[in-house]
């Protein structure tokens, strides 16, 4: 990050050729300061939170989303604070399993591994149970890990003013932080583009611009 706020365009150039687990250590590691190996270590809940503190940081704390109803594709927007999100309470990192094993919330390299292997659903429980799994345990495990993911596996509730469906949306907080993040560096490309070609000067002197002084300097160009 630099001293004027934000580098959108780096988080943009760094993180868009990267598959979406390494994108999400990386936002973090550039924005919050924690090395990727730490922050791959971080269970996906608590990964998300801090998704969650970046999207709140950059673009202020408001969360706003356009949700499609599945029976008439009518669209309600729909509108929530990262705030509201933090305050969901904190799952468990290990949950005790019938026989007394065990079982972890998978992290990003857990994700990873499952992601390389012939049956990821099967990689990924195995990666975080305490011990083989048959069955039996696999399916505790699957149903314990469902319902204690916390913030990685939020859902919202819409009512569709269109037909009346209530039904309910997942919420993708990495899908969110990148689009917003696209959007804020094509738009400073954009600016970059017009004001060099009108009055030759560097990328450099464009974004030392504040966004004030290069919307002025637009309006004369396109005026």
């Amino acid at each position: 990050m630099h001293e004027g706020g934000p580098d959108f365009l780096a988080l943009w150039e760094e993180g868009a050729g990267e598959h979406p687990l390494d994108r999400a250590l990386g936002l973090i590691s550039a924005v919050e300061g924690m090395p990727r190996g730490e922050a791959a270590a971080l269970p996906l809940d608590r990964r998300d939170r801090a998704l969650y503190r970046i999207a709140a940081r950059l673009f202020g704390n408001r969360i706003s989303l356009i949700a499609t109803c599945p029976d008439c594709a009518g669209e309600t927007e729909l509108s929530f604070s990262a705030t509201d999100a933090l305050a969901v309470p904190l799952p468990a990192e290990r949950i005790a399993l019938a026989d007394g094993s065990a079982c972890r919330l998978p992290d990003s390299r857990d994700l990873a591994a499952a992601l390389r292997a012939p049956d990821p659903e099967a990689a990924l429980l195995a990666a975080v149970l305490d011990t083989t799994a048959d069955p039996v345990r696999a399916a505790e495990a699957e149903a314990a890990l469902a319902s204690a993911g916390g913030l990685a596996d939020l859902t919202l509730a819409h009512h569709c003013d269109t037909c009346g469906t209530d039904s309910e949306t997942a919420f993708d907080i990495l899908d969110y932080l990148w689009r917003r993040i696209s959007a804020e560096a094509q738009r400073l490309l954009r600016d970059i583009h017009v004001i060099a070609r009108a009055y030759g000067w560097s990328s450099e002197a464009v974004l030392a611009l504040s966004p004030s002084r290069r919307a002025a300097h637009i309006a004369l160009i396109e005026g």
